[in-house]
């Protein structure tokens, strides 16, 4: 078992100061393996001569350690890598008003998200888990602005009191969707006799990936996200679909405040603010269905093997719910 590490991260940061704002550009590069994944000791494959539809094969009879199921542990054998350019500008407070933006752009390359709880589809194959880690955000752009409005601002102390003091922030923030696994079910009887249950094909207790057939973007509408068509079912072998082959919906999202101060001395203040999140009310969308459900097709002969599978879970590639948005608050 491999101890948990981090190689040391490599930086090349650049600091500009231009016109009384802070300009930084910062390079980052981290390698690891920290991530504990699950893996089954007793996993098979699947020989080309087992792949017959008639073979009706089971995983047990590939297995290392015949007589035994899966046989799992946790191991830290789990990597990551990340790269990522960083781009910082920041304008202080000047003449009542202060503005700043971060930019990040960033690839996070893994073969387990989660720690502990991550399990490959083929335990004797972690290449095909290494892909874009499931909170992995291409692109990542916060800007905010504060500005103290400059009215009453040479008022006598009472009137700027109770009439000066205002002031604007907003905060706008926009990310790149993230990555999803597309998933498979197979909802068909089982025919008599068989070694195999079309539920676990394999026999490996997993969650396991459909075969990828063509280009898996689609329209990016809210009916098909993603192409639903691109995705197949994968019997008697584990699925060609990588993980996180397609993107989530990202974040377009305008923050805005209005502040009352009331300053009575240098130690004492009273604040009234506005709050308005979302205040131009884009959709922020969650994430499609990424779970296919395959049944047979009703047209295929009947009494033979099946062959031919229709998906059937209307939520596959439909988005159907917003994020939940607080759209006022006053305090």
């Amino acid at each position: 078992m491999k101890v948990p590490r981090i190689i040391n991260p490599r930086y090349l940061i650049v600091n500009l100061i231009i016109a009384f704002a802070l300009h930084s550009i910062a390079l980052q590069e981290t390698t690891g393996n920290i991530a504990g994944q699950v893996k089954d000791q007793n996993g098979g494959t699947i020989s080309g001569a087992m792949v017959m539809s008639n073979a009706r094969v089971s995983i047990n009879a590939a297995r290392p350690f015949l007589g035994y199921a899966a046989i799992t542990d946790r191991r830290t054998e789990a990597q990551s890598h990340y790269n990522s350019m960083q781009v910082t500008f920041n304008k202080r407070m000047f003449a009542g008003i202060e503005y700043g933006a971060v930019y990040t752009w960033s690839r996070n390359l893994t073969n387990a998200s989660t720690d502990r709880s991550d399990s490959p589809q083929d335990p004797l194959n972690l290449d095909a888990e290494r892909a874009p880690s499931q909170f992995d955000r291409t692109h990542v752009f916060t800007a905010h602005v504060v500005y103290e409005l400059p009215f009453f601002r040479r008022a006598s102390s009472l009137t700027r009191t109770l009439l000066g003091g205002l002031q604007v922030t907003g905060v706008y923030t926009a990310q790149s969707g993230t990555p999803l696994t597309i998933t498979q079910t197979i909802a068909a009887a089982t025919p008599s006799g068989s070694l195999f249950t079309f539920s676990d094909p394999l026999g490996t207790g997993s969650t396991l990936r459909p075969n990828l057939i063509g280009d898996p973007r689609g329209s990016g509408s809210l009916t098909q996200w993603f192409n639903t068509a691109a995705f197949v079912p994968a019997l008697f072998a584990y699925g060609s679909a990588g993980r996180g082959v397609v993107r989530g919906p990202g974040i377009n999202n305008w923050d805005l405040a209005v502040f009352k101060n009331f300053r009575f001395s240098e130690r004492t203040n009273l604040q009234f603010r506005t709050e308005l999140f979302n205040v131009l009310n884009h959709p922020q969308y969650l994430n499609p269905g990424t779970s296919a459900t395959f049944n047979v097709d009703p047209t295929a002969p009947a009494g033979s093997f099946p062959t031919r599978y229709v998906q059937t879970n209307t939520t596959f590639g439909v988005i159907t719910a917003l994020a939940l948005q607080v759209p006022f608050n006053l305090a």
